[in-house]
């Protein structure tokens, strides 16, 4: 139904952003495209220029390979313990002294709660992002809907959306 895509409108809006070539399509003509699918959709979004992989995580690890000869740092390091009350700065805190501390071109943190119930004053679902490269710094905060697994996989892909977002704009 018209809610299941309005749902995606953000992800729409941020590829329109991004550049990348989309065409939202009726039940009609996705099944015009595809007709052998059980039609149990009411729209969608058409790529024209979507390819697919059968083995993501290979490609994955070929770009972070290639990252790393290039003389990209990565550092991963796992905070057990947060006792801040303003979530927002300690996201910014943290990319910074990632920055300072690795010497990384640029630096990425994800903070939130993920649930099932709250450890601090913000709901679950709160998610805050920050990304710099030490010139500039975005920080960014959201509110994500689901069980643990289904906030920690949309908080992880929206990073990964705010980071090209980041990149891009800074060529």
């Amino acid at each position: 139904n018209n809610k299941d895509l309005k749902s995606r409108e953000l992800e729409v809006r941020v590829r329109d952003e991004l550049g990348v070539k989309q065409q939202l399509v009726t039940k009609a003509e996705i099944h015009d495209l595809e007709p052998h699918i059980k039609p149990f959709y009411h729209a969608g979004v058409y790529y024209p220029y979507a390819r697919h992989a059968r083995n993501p995580k290979r490609i994955l690890l070929k770009l972070f390979d290639l990252f790393l000869k290039k003389g990209g740092k990565f550092n991963k390091v796992n905070i057990e313990n947060i006792n801040f009350d303003d979530w927002e700065e300690l996201s910014y805190n943290l990319t910074e002294s990632s920055l300072n501390k690795y010497k990384s071109n640029v630096a990425l943190t994800i903070l939130g709660e993920a649930g099932p119930i709250s450890s601090s004053q913000y709901p679950v679902g709160t998610i805050f992002i920050c990304i710099s490269n030490g010139k500039k710094t975005v920080i960014s905060d959201h509110k994500m809907n689901g069980n643990r697994a289904e906030i920690l996989e949309r908080a992880a892909n929206k990073a990964q959306w705010e980071l090209i977002k980041f990149i891009k704009n800074l060529y």
